[in-house]
C-alpha cells in the first residue's frame, strides 16, 4: 500500500487556532490504519513541536484556502 500525504516535515500549513488563522510548520505526521476491511488511512499533523494532532482535512496550504472554507 502507498499512502500520500498533503503536507510534508517542514511545510507550512493555515489552520483556525483559538479563533484566529495561523501559519504554522509541519513538524511530524502520523498514519494510521485501524478498520483492515476499509484500508483507508487517517493522517494526523503536529505542527511547531507542539504534541496536539490536527487531521489532514483542516489544514490549509495559504490563508485564502482557509478562509474560503469558512
Amino acid at each position: 500500500m502507498e499512502v500520500e500525504t498533503k503536507y510534508y516535515l517542514g511545510d507550512s500549513v493555515w489552520l483556525i487556532s483559538n479563533n484566529k488563522a495561523v501559519e504554522k510548520q509541519v513538524t511530524l505526521f502520523n498514519i494510521t490504519i485501524s478498520d483492515a476491511t476499509d484500508c483507508k488511512p487517517k493522517i494526523t499533523y503536529e505542527l511547531n513541536f507542539e504534541s496536539e494532532r490536527i487531521d489532514e482535512d483542516k489544514l490549509f496550504t495559504t490563508k485564502k484556502e482557509l478562509l474560503e472554507s469558512l
